[in-house]
């Protein structure tokens, strides 16, 4: 049996933790099915390393939301920078086609 923190801990008691449990869980009965009733049982070790697994993808997403926030505004500067040259180049290309007919 694992040692879990307390992060871990609290992630286990969310609906998500319950869900990479059951998930677990599942992974490990359809892996060992086919030993019918010699399969080896799913144990609180294995509970306690898919709750470590959940727990570090929860923090790693959560980690990810953060930096995505923190470049939001890059971003929207960014595209609207990426906007104004492409209304500018159409408008250029809409000026070449209207002049080429002149010619």
């Amino acid at each position: 049996m694992l040692n879990l923190t307390d992060h871990e801990r609290e992630f286990a008691d969310t609906a998500e933790g319950q869900g990479a449990i059951a998930l677990a869980q599942r992974d490990h009965q359809l892996r060992t099915r086919y030993m019918g009733a010699h399969a080896p049982a799913f144990t609180d070790t294995m509970r306690d390393q898919a709750i470590r697994d959940g727990a570090a993808k929860h923090a790693r997403a959560g980690v990810q939301r953060i930096a995505d926030a923190a470049m939001a505004p890059v971003r929207d500067a960014e595209l609207a920078t990426l906007r104004a040259q492409a209304e500018t180049a159409r408008q250029e290309r809409k000026q070449r086609i209207a002049n080429g007919w002149r010619r």
